[in-house]
């Protein structure tokens, strides 16, 4: 996995957790 891609699936698993609550 690249950088680029492991940021990005950070950034979209934050914002999952944002949309859960």
């Amino acid at each position: 996995m690249t950088e680029s891609q492991e940021k990005y699936g950070e950034l979209m698993s934050i914002r999952k957790a944002k949309t859960d609550f």
